[in-house]
């Protein structure tokens, strides 16, 4: 089989998946994760826009949605590029909805001391560039704690 064999069988598959998604969205219009995961399937299939309207529609549903918010976010950072206002307004306004909807544990006997909170669940504000175009982010928290530990650092390249 040539490339181009498989290449027409996931697009294949990628379409009926998209197709029973979309079936299942007008049998009950209020099943947000259908929007996700269609969304899912536009990004993998390199719609951004598409993606990002599926994922609009999950959170028009469902605001605090986790996954559909931080996947706008992503496409976002495609769709909106160089528009940095918008992706730092975008950005900022999810980690603060995100900060009140998921709570650090308090159990476990964490210490209530505020400098304490800040030393275990402060976040950094940090521009990431890919030498082209810069953009304001936040970085989580165990990627805030390996700044502060000095194991990332100005320059550095991150891979996954």
């Amino acid at each position: 089989m040539g490339h181009n064999c498989f290449s027409r069988l996931r697009q294949s598959k990628m379409d009926a998946a998209a197709s029973m998604i979309e079936k299942a969205i007008i049998t009950n219009p209020t099943y947000a994760e259908a929007y996700n995961n269609l969304g899912v399937l536009y990004r993998d299939d390199g719609d951004i826009a598409l993606a990002n309207n599926a994922y609009e529609q999950r959170l028009k549903i469902d605001p605090n949605s986790r996954n559909a918010g931080q996947n706008r976010l992503l496409a976002m950072n495609y769709i909106d590029e160089g528009n940095d206002d918008k992706l730092f307004e975008a950005h900022r306004d999810w980690g603060r909805r995100f900060m009140r909807l998921y709570q650090p544990f308090t159990s476990w006997n964490n210490s209530k001391d505020p400098e304490d909170f800040k030393k275990h669940y402060a976040t950094v504000q940090v521009e990431l560039t890919d030498e082209w175009y810069p953009i304001n982010a936040i970085l989580d928290v165990p990627l805030s704690k390996q700044l502060a530990a000095g194991r990332l650092f100005v320059g550095q390249k991150l891979r996954k």
